[in-house]
């Protein structure tokens, strides 16, 4: 479903994918890590809005999944990546074009994991990305930006079982042709 008026819009989707035969990296009762086919069944449900006013746009989403999964052994408890995925995922954007060459950013995601026994600290992650660009006007397809990715202490294993990431600052120019 989708529509569009003059300062919103809203789309939404409900889906249902069948990857059959497929190869994961997973692990077993004991943690010893292998290859293993599966076939998974996904269900899911998304929708985004955005709402523009003046010099602001909000944009925000919300996404469910739900997967079953056989691997054809009882012994698998795990997987690093069909496995390693948001329940639940909300987002929260502000866009703000403070003046024609500028623009600040700010993304948040909230995000609820599936249970994973390798991951250790939270199941849960509150992230933030903040960021400021300039257009300069002499130069039509340039963006100077700086950027700050994840300003919270967040422990939140991206992948179960490695460090989490922490943050990071970012100062860089892209030149579209």
């Amino acid at each position: 479903y989708s529509s569009n008026h003059e300062n919103w819009k809203l789309s939404a989707a409900i889906f249902n994918r069948w990857d059959k035969d497929i190869f994961d990296w997973v692990y077993k009762s004991d943690l010893a890590r292998k290859v293993n086919h599966a076939d998974i069944d996904t269900l899911g449900f998304e929708t985004i809005a955005s709402f523009s006013f003046e010099k602001i746009e909000a944009i925000a989403s919300y996404s469910y999944l739900k997967k079953d999964a056989d691997y054809g052994r009882p012994d698998i408890v795990g997987s690093f990546y069909a496995l390693n995925f948001p329940e639940h995922r909300a987002t929260l954007g502000l866009i703000w074009d403070m003046i024609e060459s500028v623009e600040v950013r700010i993304d948040n995601e909230w995000r609820k994991q599936y249970q994973n026994p390798l991951r250790v600290g939270p199941d849960s992650s509150f992230s933030s990305h903040l960021a400021a660009s300039y257009y300069p006007a002499q130069f039509k397809d340039l963006e100077i930006f700086i950027a700050y990715d994840k300003p919270w202490d967040e422990d939140f294993q991206d992948i179960p079982g490695t460090p989490g990431r922490g943050d990071q600052f970012s100062l860089g120019a892209t030149y579209r042709w």
